[in-house]
């Protein structure tokens, strides 16, 4: 994604010296073939699958009773720190405003 993201701006400001991103010409009208192709040579089908597939295959171990979900304390651990980042924010925006809020309805 990053480096579609690179390439199309390359080409907007370059557009002699580095070609368009294949997703790109599908929307002006290219063919969804070539635009395959183009990303094959790049190597961007490649990760595409290889996360896919990866995707798959722990879905499968998991639903298959193959393997046992250790991934439950990374998540609790990502939701943890979101919830304290969410906290940390309302608190400082709480600060900010609670003199405002407190001249507002005690004046």
């Amino acid at each position: 994604m990053i480096g579609s993201m690179i390439r199309t701006s390359l080409h907007k400001h370059l557009p002699m010296l580095f070609n368009p991103d294949p997703m790109d010409e599908i929307s002006r009208g290219g063919k969804l073939s070539v635009a395959y192709d183009k990303m094959s040579k790049l190597g961007i089908i490649q990760k595409i699958r290889e996360t896919n597939d990866k995707m798959m295959r722990e879905h499968f171990e998991k639903t298959c009773g193959m393997t046992v979900s250790s991934s439950s304390s990374m998540f609790s651990m990502s939701s943890m720190m979101g919830t304290a980042l969410i906290v940390l924010l309302l608190a400082i925006l709480f600060s900010n405003y609670s003199g405002t809020i407190q001249n507002t309805f005690c004046a």
